[in-house]
């Protein structure tokens, strides 16, 4: 291990034991061509969205080319709760950690038996050697050319039909994978009855801004509906391991100079449970795809997913059970809180930019009740949701998604 400690950039916020000598034995170890630290630097990610430390490698190969890698550390330093909207904030790095080191590597290996590896995530790594905080640490995919799609008009068709392909490869991977890994059959954690209560005030009381003022008794019912009868894990029902947080700001895409799709991963999965795909669909497909495709194109969209979820099964040789078409859309029509979620509280937070907002975003440092409070106004005070949502309530309507 060689360390050159004239060239480290190191932010103030980063712990004393995050440091050039930990990442060199780290590199020591999982990088083959690695001789030494040419460059060592820090900076932390701290907004409403998202709170990490982003660590930037130079390192000279043995050939003496000069290489560049990057890490995301998120410790429960720069992870703690007050930092998040509280439904942003359900989840932990011991389940991050379970998913991440416990759970995707069998998924990995299903499919590479077949000949069809798949991803999932980016590459977690352990340090060689005890450090004094519990902590995940990822490459960083951005220096390898993947970007969160940013675009305020959402995922394109074919965008989202390889999140689709990708999703149902998950899901598959977890019915099948649960005959011999009971551990990914655990529940994790949801949202808190505080954090529903404030976001449904607040997009109540922006719902004459909006022009839909005769929504409002149908949309008083279905909170308090919603908030009463808490949705629970139905062992009966078609279950799958659930990402729980499908939506823009947890997928990268790596995409070559002529605009072609390489590669496709998730980020962020803490925040899974064990339940039936509805969630993850209404999710994915309401607040990560533009307007038009959200109206015209839902059974599509229905119907591809599932496609590649029975594509999927055939290739891993699956024997179970499978549902019907028509039992996914029975599923979809029944699991109508998560439509009702995804459009009243991700959707607004998927169009949200916290690096264009800088002022509100600053705010995270503030009291978090009241940090949570301005923050929501901000976001469905949006232009763009305003245009959505004016399109998407009476969509829901005739699908029958406004029902109690």
């Amino acid at each position: 291990m060689v360390v050159d400690r004239q060239m480290s950039v190191v932010d103030a916020a980063t712990p004393e034991w995050v440091n050039t000598e930990l990442f060199a034995n780290l590199l020591s170890k999982e990088v083959a061509d690695f001789q030494k630290i040419l460059k060592f630097s820090t900076k932390r990610v701290d907004n409403c969205k998202d709170n990490y430390l982003g660590v930037k490698i130079e390192y000279e190969a043995k050939d003496g080319k000069r290489r560049v890698m990057g890490f995301i550390l998120k410790t429960a330093t720069f992870s703690s709760g007050d930092k998040f909207l509280p439904y942003l904030n359900n989840s932990t790095l011991a389940q991050e950690n379970d998913v991440n080191f416990e759970i995707l590597p069998k998924f990995r290996k299903l499919y590479e038996e077949e000949n069809t590896p798949i991803n999932f995530a980016p590459m977690v790594y352990k340090f060689p050697q005890p450090v004094p905080e519990d902590y995940i640490l990822f490459e960083d995919l951005q220096y390898k050319g993947y970007r969160c799609i940013q675009q305020s008009g959402g995922l394109s068709s074919k965008q989202m039909e390889i999140a689709l392909k990708n999703l149902a490869a998950f899901h598959a991977a977890s019915v099948v994978g649960a005959k011999f890994d009971i551990k990914s059959r655990r529940t994790f954690c949801n949202a808190t009855k505080e954090t529903q209560i404030l976001a449904d005030r607040i997009f109540y009381e922006n719902l004459r801004g909006y022009s839909l003022k005769h929504y409002e008794d149908k949309i008083k019912s279905l909170q308090t509906q919603f908030l009463e009868n808490r949705p629970f894990s139905n062992q009966q029902e078609f279950q799958v391991l659930l990402l729980g947080n499908a939506n823009l700001d947890n997928m990268l895409f790596q995409i070559d100079a002529f605009g072609n799709i390489k590669d496709f991963v998730f980020t962020n999965l803490g925040s899974c449970s064990y339940g039936n795909p509805a969630k993850d669909l209404w999710y994915l497909l309401l607040s990560s795809t533009n307007l038009d495709e959200k109206l015209n194109k839902f059974e599509y969209y229905v119907k591809f997913y599932y496609d590649q979820l029975i594509g999927c099964f055939k290739l891993l040789k699956y024997k179970g059970d499978v549902p019907k078409l028509s039992e996914l859309h029975y599923d979809l029509l029944k699991n109508n809180k998560w439509a009702f979620e995804a459009v009243t509280q991700v959707l607004p937070l998927a169009l949200w930019d916290p690096i264009q907002d800088c002022a509100v975003s600053a705010d995270c440092s503030a009291d978090p009740c009241e940090r949570n409070d301005r923050l929501l106004k901000v976001m469905y005070g949006q232009e763009n949701y305003c245009q959505q949502i004016q399109k998407l309530l009476p969509w829901m309507e005739n699908k029958a998604l406004l029902e109690v």
